[in-house]
């Protein structure tokens, strides 16, 4: 078996799932009355995630790659929260061309599997590679690549599913216990997924690529996961509820690391 495919008994065993299920639906149950406004809380919740504190600390005149740029929201961090950063410069790199990919430099569209960027060979200051390796067939072939378009010293922030997301509440379990049709919450409900990804083997990838890493960990606040929660509820919030449930359980992962020297092999 892959070192990135998480153990075939990780999340499938009849009484973990029930208990992670459980808890979940138990906490969805507790909901009160919201303390902050929505808007409140996503001011602050820019301000704390590992995402926002990368792109904001990048050095001045960074170049960035948003590798599986989605709807192209990582373009928002440029001018809010405060400080603006008006002198970084994004491309963006999807499948489809996202709502607000007009905030980009430049983007081009394929499927990575099939032809990589190219951006006339530009080699960036820091790539953003968000929920972007679960969707890969080979994601250490992924991590190779992306070590190759980094200059040196140059930044790379990596988020994805912890193998945990196998053992949560389905689309429709939620659904029947709130009535809000979710995004993903269990792993295996996006059927574009792959395989799970240990920690341990991204971390040993990187590290094979030239990657120091600094800093990484699982992404759980549960005061804001529990305000997401109750204005969720109350406004019938589906991407709210989807972050609530997100960082309750600490569902997203996430590596920040500097390139540093050469690899120790390829792939």
């Amino acid at each position: 078996m892959s070192r990135y495919a998480a153990s075939e008994l990780y999340g499938l065993d009849g009484k973990l799932k029930m208990k992670n299920t459980e808890r979940v639906l138990q906490w969805l149950s507790k909901a009160e009355k919201p303390s902050l406004t929505k808007e409140q809380i996503r001011s602050y919740f820019q301000t704390i995630t590992p995402r926002s504190q990368f792109f904001k600390t990048l050095p001045k005149n960074a170049t960035v790659l948003d590798l599986g740029a989605g709807s192209g929201a990582l373009s928002v961090l440029r001018n809010w929260p405060p400080p603006q950063r008006h002198d970084v410069d994004i491309y963006a790199f999807s499948l489809t061309v996202g709502e607000q990919f007009r905030e980009y430099v430049a983007y081009e569209i394929g499927d990575f599997e099939q032809r990589k960027p190219e951006f006339d060979g530009r080699i960036f200051s820091a790539i953003v590679c968000a929920h972007f390796l679960e969707h890969m067939r080979d994601p250490e072939a992924c991590l190779h690549w992306i070590a190759s378009r980094l200059k040196a010293e140059g930044r790379l922030y990596i988020e994805w599913p912890h193998p945990i997301s196998a053992d949560m509440p389905t689309l429709g379990e939620v659904r029947e216990a709130t009535g809000i049709d979710v995004m993903t919450i269990n792993f295996y409900d996006d059927k574009t997924h792959q395989a799970l990804i240990e920690p341990y083997a991204t971390r040993y990838t990187l590290e094979e690529c030239g990657f120091d890493v600094e800093s990484g960990g699982r992404i759980r606040f549960p005061f804001i996961a529990d305000e997401m929660r109750n204005i969720a509820l109350s406004d019938r919030d589906p991407y709210f509820l989807t972050m609530a449930i997100w960082h309750f359980v600490g569902w997203a992962q996430y590596y920040i690391a500097q390139l540093c020297r050469e690899p120790l092999s390829s792939p």
